[in-house]
């Protein structure tokens, strides 16, 4: 699926840790009392391949967000560094930024100019001008299918054409790194399928790609795929790595019991952790494990069994012991 991956390290996160301030008491617009300090990052690490495609994936308000702002150098670490092909990245350093494109998660489009003015306003920003800021404007609007929607202004576009200029506008200057936060939020699935199709054309290019995600689908397209929970990078392995190491399959119970109540007995006999998910509970299953024995266990409590392979979303609870796609965490 994707391309030859050289081995040497492109991007170099090291011990990143970033603090926000903030009213003590704090909530829902009211601030009470004085400042606190918000643990966003605690000392992250991270190495990325040249051409590798990583995916961090966490809740919101884990500080996946955070780490996308210090890696576009919108904000500073309070520690650690970062190096781009061993070089170290700094605020000061306008050769090795030209190296990053972004894709915001919040719009970042003058809506009074058109689809070409935006880009082509982008591209002066990174220094680009003249034939050959009119050449890789012209490639991007053919490459994204936004030709025939050039002089269009961009306030009558849909999410999905207005995050393909966005896209054009992070690769403007031909960047060696993308970078992308959420960036499928709010588009409909036909313009997500769409954006998607366009950023595997990206990553064949040999482009180096690190996104933040909150969805199970986006996460299983990756090279390797980094939990990020809490400001802690839990771990980075490959989608097929990670949900090997939880178990072989999945059970699947539906009881007539309390489930809370039966997960309780089942962990206590069976010395795993398990989770309840809609109106089932999920068992991660290994070689100690017999269904035969468990179903002679618990038979008279169960209404069905069945089994699953596991899914990224029985890894993040074997890391963070919750499900992912449930109540955010406090937000940084």
């Amino acid at each position: 699926m994707g391309n030859i991956l050289n081995t040497e390290i492109h991007l170099r996160v090291i011990e990143l840790s970033y603090k926000y301030s903030r009213k003590r008491g704090e909530s829902k617009g009211i601030s009470v009392g004085d400042t606190a300090k918000l643990l966003a990052l605690d000392s992250v690490n991270l190495d990325v391949k040249c051409g590798e495609f990583i995916g961090v994936l966490g809740p919101n308000g884990c500080g996946k967000s955070t780490l996308l702002k210090i890696l576009n150098s919108t904000i500073r670490p309070d520690k650690g560094e970062i190096l781009i092909a061993d070089e170290v990245l700094s605020p000061n350093n306008s050769a090795l930024k030209c190296q990053i494109g972004v894709v915001f998660q919040d719009p970042a489009l003058d809506p009074k100019l058109t689809v070409s003015q935006n880009i082509a306003f982008s591209g002066q920003l990174y220094g680009v001008s003249g034939p050959q800021l009119e050449k890789r404007t012209d490639s991007l609007l053919n490459q994204l299918n936004l030709f025939p929607r050039k002089d269009d202004l961009v306030e009558v576009l849909s999410g999905g054409m207005a995050r393909k200029v966005e896209l054009a506008k992070a690769l403007i200057s031909d960047p060696k790194i993308l970078l992308m936060d959420e960036p499928s939020v709010g588009l409909d699935p036909a313009s997500r399928q769409e954006f998607w199709e366009i950023i595997e054309g990206v990553r064949q290019e040999g482009t180096t790609i690190l996104f933040t995600t909150h969805l199970l689908d986006e996460a299983e397209k990756c090279d390797r795929v980094a939990i990020l929970f809490e400001g802690k990078l839990l771990t980075c392995a490959p989608p097929v790595e990670l949900k090997r190491n939880v178990g072989k399959q999945v059970l699947n119970v539906v009881s007539k019991d309390d489930l809370n109540l039966f997960l309780r007995d089942i962990e206590q006999h069976l010395k795993v952790k398990g989770r309840i998910v809609g109106q089932s509970i999920h068992i991660p299953l290994n070689d100690t494990i017999s269904i035969d024995s468990f179903s002679e266990q618990f038979g008279q409590r169960i209404i069905s069994l069945s089994t699953a392979q596991p899914s990224l979303d029985d890894v993040f609870f074997k890391y963070t012991g919750r499900r992912l796609n449930t109540e955010p965490v406090e937000i940084l």
